[in-house]
């Protein structure tokens, strides 16, 4: 086999990369969220722009958040009486330097943008039902005419009388030049869609009479409040198969690990005590001497 040109690794390595990520599609575990399931489970729905964008450290444990300034807010569900027009957000994820953390299907927000947002009125994962399900990009045409993208960044082009989103038309095209002799796809918008994409206002229409019938929270304050998880420490314990165990000290310290098996393990045997194997030795040598007379004697009753 001769050498692999270097036009043939790249279209390796696209089909690799992208077969990772299907794979990683396909391990989701998001429940997929019609536009009734999105309403029921959003204790407000707005239209926001994003005005800031603050990523930092946050520790217990040690994790990245954003903070996102939301504002001209727009309350298509859950608004109150003083209901404020901006508030912050926080979103776990973000990037600090080089560090860069994000949960696998949920949005990315920057600043300048505008959205729609199911939010919850609590998370403890995410503020946005459904994680990217229930974030709604929104997008200006060169004639500034806006429209609303969801799952990817998808067009939405119409909401069915069962709730369910409809997208712009996909075609199917090679992932890569070199890929098309495997056959592999990946779906890219086409030019022109079989559909008209609906705008930010008909996107508004079409969704107030299921906002309307959708479960009230009687929201007081801005949703997507995120809830404090706690962490408490768990004693180690020992479990069939496992490699290392071990317990906590009363300091919180874990104690010295049990050795994995399989391993040399010096065995400790209980001290014994003196006088009781001094008696017992005694004891067995008297029943030798007395089995070996009794032999005796019957030989010479012969």
């Amino acid at each position: 086999m001769g050498p692999i040109s270097p036009s043939r690794l790249t279209a390796v390595a696209c089909a690799l990369s992208t077969c990772c990520v299907v794979a990683a599609a396909r391990a989701s575990t998001v429940v997929n969220m019609n536009a009734e399931r999105l309403s029921h489970y959003a204790g407000q729905v707005v239209r926001a722009d994003i005005t800031a964008v603050e990523s930092y450290f946050a520790e217990n444990p040690k994790r990245i958040e954003t903070r996102l300034t939301l504002s001209r807010v727009e309350y298509w569900k859950g608004g109150y009486d003083g209901a404020p027009d901006s508030f912050d957000l926080i979103a776990p994820g973000g990037r600090v330097g080089d560090m860069h953390m994000r949960i696998c299907c949920a949005p990315e927000f920057k600043a300048g943008q505008q959205w729609v947002l199911f939010l919850l009125p609590q998370y403890k994962t995410f503020p946005t039902v459904g994680l990217g399900q229930g974030g709604f990009l929104i997008k200006a045409d060169e004639t500034s005419a806006t429209y609303v993208y969801q799952e990817g960044f998808a067009g939405i082009t119409g909401i069915t009388d069962a709730g369910e989103f409809q997208y712009a038309f996909y075609e199917k095209r090679p992932a890569h030049p070199h890929a098309a002799l495997d056959g592999l796809t990946v779906r890219a918008a086409q030019s022109n869609f079989d559909r008209k994409l609906l705008t930010l206002a008909e996107f508004k229409t079409a969704l107030q009479p299921i906002l309307e019938h959708s479960h009230d929270y009687q929201m007081t304050q801005p949703a997507g409040e995120c809830v404090p998880v706690v962490y408490q420490p768990t004693n180690f314990k020992q479990t069939k198969g496992a490699a290392i165990t071990g317990t906590t000290r009363g300091d919180g310290q874990p104690n010295a690990a049990a050795q994995p098996r399989g391993q040399n393990r010096t065995r400790t045997t209980k001290p014994a005590n003196d006088e009781a194997a001094t008696t017992k030795s005694k004891r067995k040598s008297q029943r030798a001497n007395e089995s070996v007379k009794g032999g005796r004697d019957a030989k010479g009753g012969e």
